[in-house]
């Protein structure tokens, strides 16, 4: 919840790069749908058990002044790479 209060209280610095033509396939994934807006987005991240996109992690590391470290898994491979 912190998270969305802070994207809502500086959505200028978060919706221009709301890329909503590039995360359908990540939201599918999650089995969720995508949100078609940022308001969207942030209705649908202020629910709990919402995957936590790029934005919603972003927000948190801003938010509280700590890094996050994200490692992601590529499909078929068994090891981890930080991208």
């Amino acid at each position: 919840p912190q998270a969305v209060k802070h994207m809502k209280a500086h959505g200028a610095d978060f919706e221009p790069f709301y890329p909503q033509d590039r995360i359908e396939k990540f939201y599918e994934r999650a089995g969720l749908a995508a949100p078609k807006e940022f308001e969207d987005l942030l209705s649908q991240a202020a629910q709990r058990k919402y995957w936590a996109n790029n934005f919603v992690i972003q927000t948190a590391a801003n938010r509280t002044g700590i890094p996050i470290v994200i490692w992601s898994l590529e499909e078929g491979k068994k090891d981890q790479k930080r991208p």
